[in-house]
């Protein structure tokens, strides 16, 4: 384990200067310690989002914001805080300059509970070496880990070179409402990022075909979301007298044709540039990777059949929730039964 130093070596270098010293391995089991019972702390307050906000348990999000000051009470002592409706948070950390600020992101809402879990998901129980509980990987282990960085670095003293701002949402698993009033606050304040890391993916075993060893995937694009709705409407019937494509059938029929017309992959490349303003050599390279027939027909063959690594290189459809209305017409108009 290794502690870093960076700072610059002259007020009129930019260039961050690393240094790294050990850290025993004592400190080191004390530290996993604490961000472990930190991430259980945050796991068992049950803050669920939904798309109706009339469903959404707000207690539960106004106990992990106070568990939040509680675990990480420096964080919140020394740094500015900008709430952000409904509870997410925007910190600014200053650093001795504000000239290539860095925005570290994470989010404090998890996903509904399904199915059968081998120990209870709100529990943040530690088996086998695992933390198990909803939000560990998605996304309150990101949460525990910046914080618990920034923490410890305040704690010794640390200045950052440039400006840090953290940024957590609280309904990122279902609207990107808090991130956009984020990014509109950093507008306002005039802050354009030098450098964003938001969540990406976890580490994982046999998630990239041809790759045995676990992978932690760095995310170099981000993918957007549009949502379609599919309406069909139809006249009444009998079952004894089924009529040849009613509605159902429609909308079924509408269904399989898109999954079966998958938008087509491709790899985004991005020219890089060397300081002095000429195209990276390994950029070129990438470029020629990305477009040469032996890439496509390792995409094709490899990894586009698999559903995990396939959605990195292409936008998928994925067929949601199903709504159905019974309506009967009446002298007196429509009414829902």
């Amino acid at each position: 384990m290794l502690g870093a130093d960076v700072r610059p070596k002259h007020p009129r270098d930019r260039r961050p200067r690393c240094t790294f010293a050990p850290v025993a391995a004592e400190e080191t089991a004390e530290r996993n310690g604490r961000a472990v019972a930190k991430l259980q702390a945050l796991v068992r307050i049950p803050t669920v989002s939904n798309r109706d906000p009339a469903l959404v348990d707000t207690d539960a999000f106004d106990r992990l914001l106070v568990e939040l000051e509680h675990q990480f009470p420096l964080l919140h002592e020394r740094l500015e805080l900008t709430r952000i409706p409904s509870h997410a948070l925007l910190f600014r950390w200053p650093g001795a300059s504000s000239e290539r600020p860095v925005v570290l992101m994470a989010h404090l809402d998890v996903v509904p509970v399904e199915g059968t879990w081998r120990h209870p998901p709100f529990d943040g129980v530690v088996a086998d070496g695992i933390i198990w509980g909803r939000g560990t990987l998605d996304d309150k282990g990101c949460v525990v880990a910046i914080c618990e960085a920034v923490e410890a670095l305040l704690a010794a003293g640390h200045v950052p070179a440039q400006d840090v701002w953290l940024s957590f949402g609280c309904e990122e698993e279902v609207s990107p409402a808090a991130a956009t009033l984020a990014v509109d606050e950093l507008e306002r304040r005039g802050v354009r990022p030098w450098f964003v890391l938001d969540e990406g993916g976890a580490v994982a075993a046999d998630a990239f075909p041809g790759v045995a060893a676990p992978v932690g995937v760095i995310g170099v694009t981000e993918k957007g979301v549009t949502s379609v709705e599919l309406r069909v409407e139809g006249r009444g019937g009998h079952a004894s007298t089924p009529a040849r494509m009613a509605p159902t059938a429609r909308l079924a029929r509408a269904i399989t044709r898109i999954d079966r017309s998958p938008m087509s992959a491709g790899i985004p490349v991005r020219r890089l540039s060397t300081p002095s303003g000429r195209p990276a050599s390994s950029s070129a390279s990438a470029s020629r990777m990305a477009h040469s027939g032996v890439m496509s027909d390792g995409l094709k063959t490899t990894v586009l059949p698999n559903a995990s690594a396939g959605a990195i290189f292409h936008a998928g459809m994925a067929i949601g929730k199903f709504h159905g209305v019974i309506t009967q017409t009446t002298p007196s108009g429509s009414r829902k039964l």
